[in-house]
């Protein structure tokens, strides 16, 4: 397969083929979308400052990314998810590669003033954010002067562990996505996919399972177990001790999660693996979630995510 380079700030990302999504899983995962909405924003109610997303539209943000191993036509796509993204990052990709995606914009124009604004100190985010925000001919907020400029509407990329010192609850107040709740994966218990785990208690070793934090993001402290992976020594995989002892060495909360295998697939000579990352717009004026492309993630590893060695590719219906 041929690829190409190109930048996200600081992020090299390999870009493979496109694909292609038949229109029935396209619908089959805005019901799963829907779905998952309902359930995020009636948690999401009971933070302390409810963004605006929820206040004034009923979902939990306007913009979501769904990840989730492959399926076919006839496969139920809630049992393949790894998680439901409500403030998703890596659009930029598509947008480089198919800037005609940008139209996904239109279900928001001359509805809603946005502005955005990013807390993550990070090169790539700054980027992948200020890209996929003039795509939506949306406003541009500087870290240092966001309380100063707040429009109707924000699109904030970054948490409290971004930044110490911006009032988080007034950006909060004009939010379109999660702020001081991004990350956590309450949902996932919610719908019946994850459980909540004590950092003593006995794991099911003799089965694949993965673990995770129940607030986090960017892949850290996600640990993958499968015991049959990992006498082939597959790299992805922990080891028994290391997960044991980072669960006690923390006093974080986790979840377990059942293992679901991603596409295995061999490109240019290495066996890897292979999920796939599709964003949703919800219409405010028609109230639905509308499908705005996707990107196919490779990795020589089971534990797939935009790594240097992972090659991205657009996936379409």
């Amino acid at each position: 397969m041929e690829t190409t380079q190109i930048q996200i700030g600081n992020w090299p990302v390999q870009i493979g083929e496109t694909r292609f999504l038949e229109e029935k899983q396209k619908n089959e995962l805005v019901k799963l979308v829907t779905n998952w909405a309902r359930v995020e924003v009636s948690l999401r109610k009971k933070d302390l400052v409810p963004i605006s997303a929820v206040r004034n539209f009923g979902v939990p943000t306007i913009f979501c990314r769904v990840d989730l191993a492959p399926f076919v036509v006839g496969e139920y796509p809630i049992n393949k998810v790894y998680e439901i993204e409500a403030r998703p990052a890596g659009f930029s990709i598509l947008l480089n590669i198919f800037p005609k995606l940008k139209s996904i914009g239109s279900i928001w124009e001359n509805h809603l003033p946005i502005s955005a604004v990013v807390l993550d100190s990070r090169q790539d985010a700054a980027e992948d954010t200020r890209i996929f925000s003039e795509a939506m001919n949306w406003g541009w907020l500087e870290q240092n002067n966001c309380e100063n400029n707040f429009s109707e509407c924000m699109w904030v990329r970054g948490s409290e562990l971004d930044i110490k010192n911006v009032d988080l609850a007034k950006l909060e107040e004009k939010a379109l996505a999660p702020v001081t709740s991004h990350g956590d994966k309450n949902y996932l218990v919610e719908m019946n996919l994850a459980k909540k785990i004590g950092n003593h208690d006995k794991l099911p070793w003799d089965e694949p399972f993965v673990i995770k934090p129940l607030k986090g993001s960017k892949c850290d402290n996600v640990f993958l177990w499968h015991p049959a992976e990992r006498k082939k020594n597959t790299s992805g995989i922990y080891t028994r001790t290391k997960i044991s002892n980072s669960l006690l060495d923390t006093d974080r909360q986790f979840i377990l999660q059942p293992f679901i295998f991603p596409g295995r697939e061999e490109i240019n000579g290495k066996e890897g693996f292979t999920i796939w990352r599709i964003y949703f717009g919800y219409d405010i004026q028609n109230r639905k979630w509308i499908f705005a492309g996707g990107l196919w993630n490779w990795r020589p590893c089971l534990k797939v995510h935009g790594a240097s060695d992972g090659i991205s590719g657009p996936l379409l219906v």
